[in-house]
């Protein structure tokens, strides 16, 4: 109902993504026995949203849309630390390349699906709820193919991390994954 509701939805879908990464990388530290430096990283963006939201949401022409950048910067900065101490903690550096770069490649892969099959389905089916819904569920549908296979054949999966799942070891080798 508020106009500035879908810059204000914007915004915190970016976040969302820093959130993400940061409740992992928390997981990842405190698995690995070095549960303080997730603390550490959460009072610095703890500080960072405080500064920012005082900063932003008390400037008039910037207001309410203040409050969501203000996530996004507390997060990011909860991911850069994160990331840093995961760095100097963990015996063998994470590769930025394997746990972003490639999983946001097979993303926009599967976004870019979706969003043209659910144009076509729309297109060719018409505006029906009930068109709607099978355009929407065949995108979906496409969309989780392609985010497989685009994680597989871009290698974004190992074999160890298949390991992880029920069935993963023979799944990995159904699927060559090393």
């Amino acid at each position: 109902s508020n106009e500035q509701g879908p810059e204000l939805l914007t915004i915190m879908g970016i976040a969302s993504f820093f959130v993400c990464m940061a409740l992992m990388m928390n997981a990842i530290l405190q698995a690995s026995g070095n549960e303080k430096y997730p603390i550490y990283s959460m009072i610095a963006g703890g500080i960072v949203k405080i500064a920012v939201n005082w900063v932003l949401v008390g400037n008039p022409e910037i207001n309410i849309v203040g409050a969501p950048i203000g996530t996004l910067c507390c997060y990011a900065v909860m991911c850069i630390m994160n990331f840093a101490f995961m760095c100097r903690c963990l015996p063998k550096k994470p590769s930025l390349g394997r746990i972003l770069i490639r999983p946001a490649i097979a993303c926009a892969a599967m976004g870019l699906s979706a969003w043209a099959v659910y144009g076509l389905g729309y297109r060719f089916l018409g505006e029906g709820r009930l068109y709607m819904a099978v355009a929407m569920l065949a995108a979906i549908a496409v969309a989780v193919v392609v985010y497989f296979v685009m994680v597989v054949a871009m290698r974004a999966i190992t074999y160890e991390d298949m390991k992880l799942i029920p069935k993963g070891e023979k799944l990995a080798k159904l699927l060559h994954i090393k």
